[in-house]
């Protein structure tokens, strides 16, 4: 059966140690998700998380693994962007063209933003905007991918189990091919706000 492991080999061999992006919080390899509600500065933290890992320094005293990143931002346009980048330049002694050389920057404000869609039989099928970042990815081998926000990239029903499991094994997929963090900022749901415990 494709997927056995073997695993009395590790009797020999060592086990690979876990590879962190954000030291015990954001691994490599895998996706996370950073849950809340609108305007509480997800993105913000995404943009600071960028610039620490262009600059290899701690991200609130959490050591970061340096490194290239891609974020893709569909709530806000350039200027946006760079009016709270400057304020993270700032902080951090630095400047658009020294974060610039590790970190790429990508406003998608008005453009057809999805990674998945779904048929009648709730089968999912990647998009060519999907292809695009899978190529980006080949070719910049980036150490963390920020997807901001979920809503904009997948085009299922959050309620229907199986449609949300194929969206993030697809994003899963493309952690673990270029060892990268991925990062996903996301709302709470309608029933995770009804309820107050958020998710």
């Amino acid at each position: 059966l494709k997927g056995t492991l073997n695993l009395s080999r590790f009797d020999r061999e060592p086990i690979p140690e876990r590879e962190w992006l954000l030291q015990d919080w954001i691994p490599s390899g895998v996706v996370t998700l950073l849950y809340g509600d609108g305007g509480t500065g997800k993105s913000l933290l995404c943009l600071e998380l960028q610039t620490c890992v262009a600059l290899g320094q701690s991200f609130f005293g959490i050591e970061v693994t340096k490194g290239t990143s891609l974020g893709i931002y569909c709530e806000d346009d350039e200027f946006e962007i760079a009016r709270r980048q400057a304020n993270i330049n700032q902080k951090y002694f630095t400047d658009f063209k020294e974060v610039e050389q590790y970190a790429t920057w990508v406003s998608r404000v008005g453009e057809e933003n999805i990674l998945m869609s779904f048929d009648g039989k709730s089968i999912g099928n990647k998009t060519k905007f999907y292809t695009q970042i899978k190529k980006v990815l080949v070719e910049n081998n980036p150490k963390l991918v920020v997807f901001d926000t979920v809503s904009d990239f997948f085009a299922g029903n959050e309620n229907v189990r199986s449609e949300v499991t194929q969206f993030i094994t697809l994003l899963g997929g493309l952690a673990r091919e270029h060892n990268c963090a991925v990062l996903v900022c996301a709302h709470p749901s309608r029933s995770g706000m009804g309820t107050g415990e958020g998710g």
